[in-house]
């Protein structure tokens, strides 16, 4: 074949009843462009002009549910701005506001976040059922609230309307508030699916100095392995970093694809929780932390010996050494009370004095890692070749 012969093919099949015309549809991009200052975006070059004259027949409010939408994202009452149209196709191209005491400025006065979320949500509002929205660098120009709000609308947006929406951001605060299986990772050329927070992106593309890289599923499972290697003081914890992984399944992929990467410079590791359905695997560096249900164990197993280890614990907890009877009452309470415990430490805090959750877990994790010896030897001796020493 002669390398200039062009090879056409067709995605139309009619005997299989799929056809290329059947994924036609609508579809919106906004770039990064849309957060320039109005002075150089050329699209509002034309309004520039002070003898410019606006139509008031081309003027019209922002739809109430559009103006409920951007007020929420902004924070701020936009309900008397308005759209101005195109004289020649009647796409917008101008947005003007209107202050409490009735002045009327228009989207040269505005902020880059502000008119991007103004014309990012008016758009979507008058889009087509079935629209691709393609949003390049979600979080330019926006305070994080407002991000994560324009996040929360969309969501909201793509089940009212079934469009879909594709963004790119370097925002933990975005990538925060959406599920894990909506979130990809473009790493080295290849897509990784599943929530890594920019610390653990930094670390899979090479950019830390640490010795090993622990992968685990979520915050108490970090804390929970973080005690435990604390109690051994040959362990070179500065050479350790751990990363969340927003779930099981998430931190075995990551782990095994590092393996299988000939180029991979730092060595990692997996602990899953003890009820993961993920297969723990010695040889591939895959380890389980004991128990079930990773809360309800460490709260139960320091429970369980809380006569003992209570004047201990009460101290740990920020609470006066007199306070022990009060503190285990509190901690009997939640035992028969608690009806998820995903939340027993939140719980207990409040119960104490609005303690901070992470004081709590704290003190409960170095608890348990003193009053069960033989479960931290068990990991630890697990892991130890692994493990960078001082």
């Amino acid at each position: 074949m002669i390398k200039s012969d062009i090879v056409r093919r067709t995605a139309t099949f009619s005997q299989a009843r799929w056809s290329r015309d059947s994924l036609d549809r609508e579809v919106l991009f906004f770039g990064v462009s849309r957060t320039l200052p109005a002075v150089e975006r050329r699209d509002l070059s034309k309004f520039t002009n002070k003898n410019v004259i606006y139509d008031d027949s081309k003027i019209s409010a922002l739809s109430e549910h559009a103006s409920a939408c951007i007020s929420r994202i902004l924070g701020k009452d936009v309900s008397r701005y308005r759209v101005v149209m195109n004289h020649d196709n009647g796409d917008v191209t101008l947005f003007t506001g209107e202050t409490n005491i009735g002045e009327i400025f228009s989207e040269f006065h505005f902020g880059a976040g502000e008119s991007s979320v103004i014309k990012m949500v008016n758009a979507i509002e008058i889009a087509q059922s079935n629209a691709l929205i393609l949003i390049e660098e979600i979080e330019n120009g926006l305070h994080p609230i407002a991000a994560i709000r324009l996040i929360e609308y969309l969501i909201n947006a793509a089940e009212e309307k079934s469009i879909q929406v594709i963004f790119t951001t370097h925002s933990e605060h975005v990538v925060s508030c959406l599920p894990p299986e909506a979130i990809w990772a473009a790493l080295d050329g290849k897509l990784q699916q599943g929530k890594l927070d920019i610390m653990s992106l930094r670390m899979l593309t090479g950019d830390v100095g640490e010795k090993l890289a622990i992968f685990v599923e979520d915050e108490f499972a970090k804390s929970w392995v973080y005690s435990i290697l604390r109690t051994n003081s040959k362990i070179a914890i500065d050479a350790i970093q751990i990363y969340v992984m927003g779930g099981d399944g998430t931190a075995v992929t990551v782990h095994r694809n590092r393996q299988k990467d000939p180029v991979t410079k730092i060595p990692s590791i997996c602990i899953i929780d003890g009820d993961s359905r993920q297969l723990e695997c010695l040889d591939n560096g895959i380890f389980r932390l004991p128990g079930e249900a990773p809360e309800q164990y460490i709260f139960d197993s320091v429970n369980e010996k809380i006569d003992a280890l209570i004047a201990i614990l009460t101290v740990r907890l920020s609470q006066k050494v007199e306070s022990q009877n009060q503190v285990k009452n509190c901690i009997e309470e939640l035992s028969i009370s608690n009806m998820d415990h995903h939340l027993l430490f939140v719980q207990l805090g409040a119960k104490l004095g609005f303690l901070s959750e992470s004081v709590v877990l704290e003190a409960y994790l170095s608890t348990w890692c003193e009053a069960n010896p033989q479960k931290v030897e068990e990991l630890l001796s697990s892991i130890w070749k692994h493990l960078p020493l001082l």
